[in-house]
């Protein structure tokens, strides 16, 4: 399985953009005390999340020292974090030059914080180049789920970047609304192809569901999160928890798996990078969730999972995972808490 980094401060700006791991090369060196002052004011803010002075701490400790990375390297993740990408790079490219000391999977560290800022201003080609050359350095990157998906969709955008279209445009599916009879709730509903979906995602109080982060707020905006087996009995009626199959049906009427993502995304709500919402299928990052305790909830904001009716095995269910622009299946403990998206009978 492949390890996946739980981020606890500001969520990855765009894409892959702060692995974040690099911040712990500020404590491979000493140096001279005017500049080292700058530099532990810099980390103290980029701590607390005021960018602009680390950005302004760091770049007094480059004047006072410009021959040592520590100051490029901090000042290059505050820019990361304002998404303030072009500015980043020539700073990491800096770190990188004068990191003539550091041991492997430092460099491997450094090289993949600029191939995700690559990734966030798209340029492919860069950003596929430096996450090679980061996984040459530190082999054990390839663990992380965020680099391998990050190198993942680089390639994938270079391709169909370097490609012409071989679908056609998409045309928006026909909407209108239906209110569930159990509650009152109205919710969009969207005709894509032959099949009829719900717009938005399920929020209907059950037994085995949750808000995530147990806030109901969370729910207006992103559905509820249910367990599997709740999942598959909780959508109106008239309405079912979809097959495998019937995805697989949605997927390949919006262009396939290269497009899913970007096309089935909502124009805004994603922390990451938005969809254009070509057919009004809507798609919002809706995180996952686990029984009780709030603190394990998480990737809010940048990872949508819906469930689907088919068992991988006895404790294991299939869902439909959107990361960024990339759709995939994934399969979980039942006992897991997902977004709901019904079809209609």
């Amino acid at each position: 399985m492949k390890k996946s980094m739980k981020i606890t401060t500001t969520n990855v700006n765009a894409r892959f953009a702060c692995p974040l791991l690099v911040v712990l090369l500020l404590l491979l060196c000493s140096v001279p005390a005017m500049a080292q002052n700058h530099l532990e004011a810099a980390l103290a803010a980029y701590k607390a999340g005021d960018y602009d002075t680390a950005i302004r701490e760091a770049s007094e400790a480059i004047r006072f020292r410009p021959d040592i990375y520590n100051g490029y390297l901090m000042r290059g993740l505050a820019y990361c974090y304002k998404k303030d990408y072009k500015k980043a790079i020539p700073d990491l490219t800096e770190a990188i030059r004068l990191s003539d000391n550091l041991n492997k999977k430092a460099f491997g560290e450094l090289y993949w914080q600029r191939a995700s800022s690559y990734l966030a201003i798209e340029d492919f080609d860069k950003a596929i180049a430096d996450y090679e050359t980061a996984v040459r350095y530190y082999p054990e990157l390839e663990e992380y789920s965020n680099f391998s998906v990050g190198l993942a969709l680089a390639k994938s955008d270079s391709k169909r970047k370097s490609s012409a279209p071989t679908y056609n445009q998409p045309t928006k599916g026909t909407s209108t609304t239906f209110t569930d009879s159990r509650d009152g709730k109205q919710y969009k509903k969207v005709t894509i192809g032959r099949q009829t979906w719900m717009a938005e995602n399920l929020n209907y109080a059950a037994s085995g569901s949750k808000c995530y982060d147990n806030k109901e707020s969370n729910c207006q905006k992103y559905g509820r999160l249910y367990n599997w087996n709740t999942a598959k009995s909780v959508c109106p009626s008239g309405w079912h928890l979809p097959s495998k199959a019937e995805w697989e049906v949605l997927t390949a009427t919006v262009g396939g798996e290269e497009t899913e993502g970007k096309y089935l995304k909502t124009t805004r709500g994603w922390d990451s990078s938005n969809g254009v919402d070509a057919f009004g299928f809507s798609a919002l990052p809706g995180g996952s969730g686990y029984p009780g305790d709030h603190s394990d909830d998480q990737y809010i904001g940048t990872h949508g999972n819906w469930w689907i009716s088919s068992e991988n095995n006895t404790n294991h269910a299939y869902y439909r995972m959107i990361i960024f622009d990339i759709a995939s299946w994934a399969s979980n403990y039942k006992t897991a808490l997902f977004s709901v998206r019904c079809v209609q009978d």
